[in-house]
């Protein structure tokens, strides 16, 4: 149904901005006309160019919460951004909980957490990557790529299970599909090159690991032979 909707771009997000963007309670009203859920929690890297939904589109910091608002009459659906300082009220104000973050940073991992199965934690972490260089490749509010979110949330909401081959060789074909883009990141080949040039530019930060060997495997076992783009 979702596939009928357009990315709200440019004109409309302006409308929207000052419309609902203006203070605290034009903010808590967009629900009034739009149905509206929280869509992600997610770190950036350092210097990355994301634009918040408030202030005429100022720079965000470190990290930034994404909602989702469909605007079922015209068909469009919005992707605002704001810092987890003006969300947590919006949160609040509309019984909504903030979803696990996504993130490459090891500071950022859940602490008492069930113990959770290799492969699943493995996938999370494919995942973080391969959301951030979506994301660094774009200066709007960008969606996850196909199954990114849906499969991220199943992992989080049971720790214990892991994913099949069908779900690794979905994700590696999505994963191609953005490598190829003309991107602002570096031209990446693969996705292993694009956590290396992490890696190498922000040599003070701790990572996630990036050992994804059993997803390799199982993408192999799967489909024999395909090119695996992490």
């Amino acid at each position: 149904m979702m596939n009928e909707y357009i990315i709200a771009y440019g004109i409309p997000v302006i409308i929207f901005m000052n419309q609902f963007s203006r203070n605290t309670q034009t903010r808590c009203r967009i629900p009034e006309y739009y149905k509206v859920t929280v869509y992600a929690y997610e770190d950036y890297a350092p210097g990355q160019l994301v634009f918040a939904w408030y202030k005429n589109g100022m720079l965000m910091g470190d990290s930034g919460v994404m909602f989702e608002v469909v605007d079922s009459d015209n068909k469009i659906v919005y992707y605002p951004i704001f810092p987890l300082q003006i969300a947590a009220p919006l949160l609040k104000k509309w019984h909504m909980e903030l979803p696990p973050k996504w993130s490459v940073y090891t500071s950022a991992m859940e602490k008492k957490e069930p113990a959770v199965n290799p492969i699943n934690q493995q996938m999370r972490n494919l995942l973080a990557y391969a959301r951030l260089f979506v994301s660094m490749q774009q200066r709007f509010s960008t969606p996850m790529p196909l199954g990114f979110k849906d499969v991220f949330e199943q992992l989080h909401d049971y720790p214990e299970q892991a994913i099949d081959g069908t779900v690794v060789s979905l994700i590696n074909k999505v994963i191609s599909q953005y490598l190829y883009m003309n991107t602002t990141v570096s031209n990446c080949r693969n996705l292993k090159e694009f956590i290396t040039y992490l890696h190498n530019k922000y040599k003070m930060l701790d990572f996630i690991d990036s050992d994804f060997s059993q997803l390799r495997r199982l993408l192999q076992e799967e489909e024999p032979g395909m090119q695996c783009f992490f």
